[in-house]
């Protein structure tokens, strides 16, 4: 799993779709055929992040926990 995260300050400058390029093209290295990414429903900059450098929505998803 590689994570990734832009500070505020540092974002529309390029970093993110760098990353996320440089690790596409790592994966692709190691024989994989897609990359994977999520973000919170209510998390409108990274939905727009990821549209705007190529992932498309492929589900969405409801977590759930029972406490202990």
């Amino acid at each position: 799993m590689i994570r990734y995260y832009v500070k505020p300050g540092f974002r529309e400058k390029g970093i993110g779709r760098a990353m996320v390029e440089f690790a596409g093209e790592w994966a692709l290295k190691q024989g994989c055929s897609e990359l994977a990414s999520d973000c919170e429903l209510n998390n409108s900059a990274s939905k727009a992040f990821h549209k705007k450098v190529g992932f498309k929505e492929a589900n969405r998803l409801i977590c759930f926990n029972e406490p202990a």
